[in-house]
């Protein structure tokens, strides 16, 4: 198992926990402020019964407990960030929480056992709702494997972007 992290999505240099013993291990990370905290996380088992679980604590009340990415949590964005630029194609882009906060990922399963049971999901794509304010934006989807936009379309008060993972 191995956690990692870095100064971007792909930067995983820095390794923060490393372990290949079959122990019950914790790791503790505070973020000191709102932000974008990316994680590559390498987790395998053995032998045995095994589990990963990633959390959150509120620090004002240690008994809450949350699982990253459920609601009330803290969002996951996972395995693909929509970023955005209001300064044209070319400029400088920044994660857009409005629009990861409306991220739906479309996923299939994998067999991963030799058993034939589907005990992984892979993810294929999924959609970005984006509510429309202010001026207009440009968006891309930052992550560790290509994607492409496969569909745009305005429904409402919001962008529904779908999109293909390669």
């Amino acid at each position: 198992m191995g956690v990692y992290s870095g100064t971007s999505l792909a930067d995983t240099s820095n390794g923060l926990l490393q372990s290949d013993s079959g122990v019950h291990t914790d790791l503790d990370f505070v973020a000191g402020a709102d932000g974008l905290y990316p994680f590559h996380i390498i987790f395998e088992q053995g032998v045995g019964a095994a589990y990963l679980v990633l959390s959150s604590v509120d620090l004002g009340n240690t008994n809450n407990l949350t699982l990253v990415g459920a609601p009330g949590g803290v969002p996951a964005y996972y395995p693909f960030v929509c970023m955005s630029s209001g300064s044209g194609a070319t400029g400088s882009y920044t994660v857009d929480a409005a629009a990861n906060a409306g991220h739906v990922l479309a996923t299939t399963s994998v067999l991963c056992d030799g058993t034939s049971a589907a005990l992984n999901q892979s993810v294929t794509g999924g959609t970005l709702t984006v509510p429309l304010s202010g001026q207009a934006k440009f968006y891309r989807l930052q992550g560790p494997r290509a994607t492409k936009f496969t569909r745009i379309v305005k429904n409402g008060s919001n962008v529904v972007i779908t999109y293909q993972a390669q």
